[in-house]
């Protein structure tokens, strides 16, 4: 059985800092997992950027466009105790939040995905 992979290369760049557990080594794991004949059901999909308006649907509008408007420029910032910025975290979210809304369109088609 076929199985989507969605996520794309750019979301390495959500740079969490040492000892956090959402780190880009855990997605360049499993971009070396999906490689392997082992997975040969994975069938990548680079994921799209979300628009603004889907965005929307799960975040007060006020919220999303703080985060979009003003990137870390330097390092990381964080919004709480858990939750880091850094420079490539907003285009990298925005192309998680457009992965989870394919995978929602590829499960009411009916497919198996993993985002």
């Amino acid at each position: 059985m076929r199985c989507f992979f969605l996520s794309h290369p750019d979301c390495l760049n959500h740079d969490t800092g040492p000892g956090h557990p959402e780190r880009p080594d855990r997605l360049r794991k499993i971009f070396e997992l999906a490689k392997n004949p082992t997975f040969v059901f994975f069938e990548p999909v680079t994921a799209r950027k979300a628009v603004l308006s889907e965005i929307d649907r799960v975040h007060q509008p006020d919220y999303a466009r703080k985060i979009i408007d003003c990137p870390p420029n330097d390092g990381i910032e964080w919004l709480d105790g858990d939750t880091a910025l850094s420079g490539g975290t907003v285009y990298a979210a925005l192309l998680a939040a457009g992965a989870a809304c394919q995978a929602v369109e590829l499960v009411c088609a009916g497919n198996n995905n993993f985002a």
